[in-house]
C-alpha cells in the first residue's frame, strides 16, 4: 500500500493467471497417441510417446499443486 500526498491510499493488486489448457490438450494428445498405437494384445507403444505423456502429467500435475498452495513463482 502507498499513500500519495494528499494522504489519499492507493492500493493496487497484481494477478497471477495459469492457463493450462495448451498442456492439458497436449496432455490428451499424447494419451491418444499411446490408445492408437494399441493395434494388439501384445502391441508395444513407443517409449517416447509413453515418456512424452507422462511428463505432460507430471508437469500438470506440479503446477496445479503449486498454485494450490499459492507458490506461484514455482509454478
Amino acid at each position: 500500500m502507498e499513500v500519495n500526498p494528499d494522504k489519499t491510499t492507493i492500493q493496487g493488486k497484481a494477478y497471477h493467471i495459469f492457463n493450462l489448457d495448451a498442456l492439458e490438450r497436449c496432455y490428451i494428445k499424447a494419451s491418444m497417441n499411446v490408445m492408437n498405437s494399441y493395434t494388439g494384445r501384445c502391441a508395444k507403444v513407443d517409449d517416447t510417446i509413453r515418456f512424452n505423456r507422462d511428463f505432460l502429467w507430471m508437469t500438470l500435475n506440479i503446477i496445479k499443486y503449486n498454485l494450490q498452495r499459492g507458490k506461484y513463482a514455482y509454478a
